[in-house]
């Protein structure tokens, strides 16, 4: 199964079509209000990652380039109060794209770092061989 990118331009892909993909996969949705630490979690990225703006961390790649789900090792807190939904890791965050013909691309890989995130809660899935970890 392929992605259509329409339009004479690539464009990132909307949250809809990701979930689409990722549902068409066998991907499950995972409740957030049943969180559990350290668990393996795939995340669709919030528009505001895969935009075309200036502040955006992957805007120096094309829009087809762009990572549109991250996969979380070792998630440690979720806090769905915070603005935008917000998470925690100390393990290693690998980005992927979806290319034309519908597979997943790794994009980039954080190795490691105690950061918190901002993801978007009605769309996180339960961990996928089709997005593997990275060996790094």
């Amino acid at each position: 199964m392929g992605i259509e990118h329409t339009g004479e331009s690539p464009r990132p892909l909307k949250d809809e079509e990701i979930a689409t993909f990722l549902e068409k996969k066998g991907l499950k949705r995972i409740d957030m209000n049943n969180f559990t630490p350290g668990r393996v979690i795939l995340c669709v990225l919030p528009n505001a990652v895969r935009s075309g703006d200036k502040n955006a961390p992957f805007v120096h790649l094309s829009p087809e380039q762009r990572p549109c789900v991250a996969r979380i090792d070792n998630p440690l807190f979720f806090d769905p109060e915070a603005s935008g939904a917000n998470f925690a890791t100390n393990g290693q965050i690998d980005y992927y794209g979806i290319n034309k013909d519908g597979q997943p691309v790794l994009v980039k890989t954080n190795p490691g770092s105690r950061d918190v995130y901002h993801i978007l809660p009605e769309l996180v899935y339960e961990d996928s061989s089709l997005f593997p970890k990275s060996e790094v």
